[in-house]
């Protein structure tokens, strides 16, 4: 009885579960888990720490994950070829900060809309509320703001400050009150909103 006692206790130090399945099986396990839970993985074992810290595959996999459907610079898609894992906590930054350069700003398409604060002379001709989708628009580096429908075509210009604040003004009516960036919380796009209007990327 006794030696099929110790028997039985020595399964688990022969084949216990770390030392018995791949390292493959395990970034795979390890690569569909949050960043808070990668961090606890981490104190599991020192094989998993082994695997967090220095698996490359891993972090593709965890870039891939958390990157879908998301608004990532292309610097940082750039430097995942280099090292995903720095890539990723680049665009974590990233996505936090609100700033906007100008060749940015230029190379995005916008949506926008008006709120409805700004009165229904400006509501009831906006496609959003009727029900249609939010017109479009692109910022040209020259100045102009050209949109979709060309709608206001020619009568817009826009100027960014600090990288925060754009500024629009048209040419009959004059200026708009500025509007702030702000980031979107759930697909990292960037938002400027004024009292009056707003415009996401």
């Amino acid at each position: 009885m006794a030696r099929s006692l110790r028997s039985k206790r020595a399964i688990p130090r022969r084949f216990g579960y770390t030392w018995a399945v791949p390292d493959e099986v395990h970034v795979l396990i390890l690569s569909q888990h949050s960043l808070a839970q990668l961090a606890n993985a981490a104190l599991v074992s020192r094989s998993w720490c082994r695997l967090v810290h220095t698996t490359a595959a891993l972090w593709e996999g965890v870039c891939q994950r958390m990157w879908a459907g998301r608004h990532v610079l292309q610097a940082c898609r750039a430097l995942r070829g280099a090292s995903a894992r720095a890539a990723l906590r680049r665009s974590l930054a990233e996505a936090r900060t609100c700033h906007i350069s100008k060749e940015e700003l230029c190379s995005l398409e916008w949506s926008f809309r008006f709120k409805h604060v700004a009165g229904h002379a400006w509501t009831a001709v906006d496609p959003w509320w009727l029900g249609q989708p939010a017109r479009t628009l692109r910022f040209e580096p020259g100045g102009n703001i050209v949109w979709t429908d060309e709608a206001w075509n020619g009568l817009m210009r826009w100027r960014l400050g600090g990288g925060c604040v754009l500024r629009v003004t048209h040419a009959e009516l004059g200026g708009f009150p500025a509007e702030r960036l702000v980031r979107h919380l759930t697909n990292w796009g960037y938002v400027f909103h004024s009292k009056w209007v707003g415009r996401m990327s």
